[in-house]
């Protein structure tokens, strides 16, 4: 799959194929939330078992813009393994997180 995305065209109610504006991503993103940045995940453990994927998004998404977040569950049972993975849409919000949010609190109970 190519990078380019000057193939991309939108089709009017008229059926006339008018090209896909030009992408100007990196002209209002920060140097560190580049196209080009990685993104990452963060392993959080010793997490309470009422702790949902929900609260987990609230805490980190100040952080940082948040792709998405898995509390692990086990298979049988459904039960929450007091684990999740929380992933960053950049690395470098991953980064601050661990900086600023490593053993911080979640329900009483430091991560």
């Amino acid at each position: 799959m190519s990078s380019d995305l000057e193939a991309l065209s939108i089709i009017q109610p008229d059926a006339t194929v008018v090209p896909a504006p030009a992408l100007t991503s990196t002209d209002n993103l920060p140097a560190q939330h580049s196209p080009a940045s990685p993104s990452a995940s963060l392993h959080v453990s010793n997490l309470d078992p009422s702790v949902t994927e929900a609260t987990l998004f609230e805490v980190f998404n100040m952080i940082g813009p948040v792709a998405s977040v898995r509390v692990l569950r086990d298979a049988v049972s459904g039960c929450p393994l007091g684990f999740a993975y929380v992933n960053y849409l950049y690395a470098t919000d991953a980064q601050s997180a661990l900086g600023e949010l490593n053993h911080s609190f979640i329900k009483d109970r430091p991560w």
